[in-house]
């Protein structure tokens, strides 16, 4: 997740979007709770 803040901050442009994918095989329910957050929060700066 730190990674696509970074990438948003640094290499975005102004307007464009980035997003992200997770992949795995167990996934704890907090991972999952944070997972979320962001995406209610879509443009927000970084």
């Amino acid at each position: 997740m730190r990674y696509i803040g970074w990438v948003k901050k640094n290499l975005a442009k102004d307007g464009q979007s980035v997003e992200g994918l997770i992949i795995a095989h167990t996934m704890e329910e907090t991972a999952r709770y944070a997972i979320l957050g962001p995406a209610q929060r879509q443009d927000d700066d970084v």
